[in-house]
């Protein structure tokens, strides 16, 4: 990389990190909160609405606006066309919202869809006004105002969600937390960001952006419509009581996950794209990335599988004890999740959007046909054949990134080497020190126990296993101190 590239890079995982940091924070703050205050069956209800919200959101910020990322230049057309078609999109997903209401609610036996789907309608609405000026921010590798504006609506939305909770509002509380957070936080960039859609719309723009962006979109949707099956699977099969239960070990986990993969992927993609032109410096890039996602990801997969218990009773409270070997059992699966953080970005960086949708359609088909098999066995069931999914196509990954890099697997399998036998050992620490822990201690006291031992031990695993590595991540780390970013030109921008 450039210095000025490395630069913005860094200023902008920073801001990405401290936005999802905080996101993570106030989002399990207000769940934890709201899960103490209502229904299992509550979550449950609005967990099967949700389905359709979220594969409509990622439809939405991804079909035009990573067009305008990936693409090396672009015209004030481009940004008109691709806000227009946005709201176009985003109309005819929030019409199905409000008109097949009624029939999902039918196929699913929950009244209360009918009742709630087309409120929530509102979000993929507000999710058009912010999904070209952020895609326009994240074009300059600038991620300042985009954390800003979604942690004011997050915490715009969670003080909403709880006042109403606590009020009494009951499920109505779940939906009124997510509508606010997406209007505030996609008003604000709208607002803020300076950018205003002009009154033009070209359909060469259009084919152009699309060309791209259906392919990313597409393998998204997918992707994310494998987790959504699972959650309409539990919910058709076992209920929302049991869905409920599900969900919140689900919801910890995803948390997690996207305190790190939300941080990294748009950050990496622009990145990466700056540097599809430069093979070395784009092998150089995605294995120190990798290394460090390993370093991270692997103590907080085992680390959250070995404290489930304690995590989710001292949480949630001893009605949620159901939740707990889900959460351990899913909480493996971030593993093999963090260690494929940067192949998708690598992937549609260079040019290669159909072998992600490829991909996503890989993990949605195998991944509904193992929870559909293990269903007969329980809930449990059901989680381990989603780990085994993910770990089942961890080759097929390290084949198509060695053919698009013309790296060896070896180089491509060794920045996890050592944080896998570090965090292993710390799991297997935590999991000693809790059984001949004193069973009179809370929850809380075994949580406080175990996080301090395992990051110990840990630290001694880095320094057995990873040295070299470690030492790598820490200089790179160090670079984030650089104030190069503040005095780039952003000069890339199409001007209003």
């Amino acid at each position: 990389m450039t210095n000025s590239l490395k630069a913005r890079s860094l200023a902008g995982f920073l801001w990405s990190f401290g936005e999802n940091a905080g996101v993570a924070v106030l989002s399990l703050a207000s769940f934890v909160a709201m899960a103490r205050l209502l229904d299992p069956a509550d979550f449950g209800v609005v967990a099967l609405a949700s389905v359709f919200v979220v594969c409509f959101n990622l439809v939405i910020g991804s079909t035009l606006a990573d067009g305008l990322v990936q693409r090396a230049d672009i015209a004030r057309e481009h940004s008109d066309t691709a806000f227009w078609g946005t709201v176009a999109i985003a109309a005819m997903l929030a019409s199905i919202c409000v008109f097949a209401a009624a029939p999902i609610a039918s196929a699913f036996n929950e009244p209360g869809i009918a009742t709630i789907l087309p409120w929530l309608a509102a979000v993929p609405l507000a999710g058009a006004l912010g999904a070209v000026p952020i895609a326009l921010q994240r074009r300059r590798l600038t991620f300042r105002l985009v954390a800003l504006c979604n942690l004011a609506g997050r915490i715009c939305g969670a003080a909403i969600g709880v006042g109403m909770a606590i009020g009494g509002f009951g499920i109505w509380s779940l939906v009124g937390q997510q509508i606010a957070t997406a209007i505030i936080a996609n008003a604000c960039i709208l607002l803020i960001s300076g950018w205003r859609p002009g009154l033009r719309f070209s359909l060469r723009r259009l084919k152009e952006l699309s060309g791209f962006g259906a392919h990313v979109s597409a393998s998204q949707v997918v992707s994310v419509a494998g987790e959504q099956a699972i959650v309409m699977l539990v919910g058709l099969l076992f209920g929302s009581t049991m869905l409920g239960h599900f969900t919140v070990a689900w919801r910890m986990v995803q948390l997690i996950k996207a305190l790190v993969a939300g941080t990294v992927y748009h950050v990496a993609f622009s990145a990466f794209a700056r540097l599809q032109h430069d093979r070395p410096a784009l092998i150089r890039a995605f294995i120190g990335a990798t290394q460090i996602s390993c370093l991270v990801g692997f103590p907080l997969a085992l680390g959250l599988a070995s404290v489930a218990e304690p995590a989710v009773l001292g949480l949630f409270g001893g009605r949620w004890s159901a939740s707990v070997d889900l959460f351990a059992i899913l909480a493996l699966e971030t593993a093999p999740a963090f260690y494929v953080l940067f192949f998708s970005s690598c992937y549609r960086a260079l040019g290669r959007p159909g072998w992600t949708l490829g991909l996503a359609i890989a993990y949605f088909l195998l991944g509904l046909a193992a929870a559909a098999a293990a269903a007969p066995f329980g809930l449990q069931a059901i989680a381990l054949a989603w780990l085994a999914k993910s770990v089942a196509l961890l080759p097929i990954n390290l084949l198509l990134m060695r053919r698009l890099l013309n790296v060896p697997v070896r180089t491509l399998m060794a920045p996890a080497v050592g944080p896998l036998a570090a965090a292993a050992t710390m799991g297997l620490t935590v999991e000693i020190l809790l059984v001949y822990a004193p069973i009179s201690l809370t929850a809380i006291e075994h949580l406080a126990i175990a996080v301090p031992a395992g990051i110990l031990v840990y630290g001694i695993g880095l320094l057995a296993f990873a040295r070299q590595p470690t030492i790598a991540a820490a200089r790179m780390l160090a670079a984030f101190r650089s104030r190069q970013a503040a005095n780039v030109a952003e000069n890339d921008l199409p001007a209003r």
